[in-house]
């Protein structure tokens, strides 16, 4: 296949696993800022709600992010933010903060695809 000029189809087929492997890896990194980027959205709004702002909200939402990282999955970011609201005596329901969720994760898509 070298003499016709072409590479030879094993490696046509690792360029293609190489290429394959980046682009799921550059998705993953995508899918992961966005992520994060919600994460915090949704710790901000979580802050609002119990009052803080500036330093405070920008910490709770830090600590709201860490606490999906660290424990890998929604579930216990949401726990922890009804529990905390609930602590507050913020009377809050699950498809209430699921909502919100939401919304931070549409915010967070908007502002990732926004040109710089």
């Amino acid at each position: 296949e070298r003499a016709l000029g072409r590479a030879p189809m094993k490696d046509v087929f690792q360029r293609s696993a190489i290429d394959a492997a980046k682009a799921q890896e550059l998705s993953y990194d995508g899918y992961s800022e966005i992520r994060q980027r919600r994460d915090r959205l949704f710790g901000l709004w979580a802050a609002e709600q119990l009052g803080r702002d500036g330093m405070a909200a920008e910490g709770y939402a830090a600590d709201i992010v860490a606490e999906n990282f660290d424990n890998s999955g929604d579930i216990y970011m949401l726990h922890r933010v009804r529990t905390d609201l609930r602590h507050a005596g913020i009377a809050v329901t699950m498809p209430d903060i699921l909502t919100q969720l939401s919304r931070a994760e549409v915010a967070a898509r908007k502002e990732a695809f926004q040109p710089m």
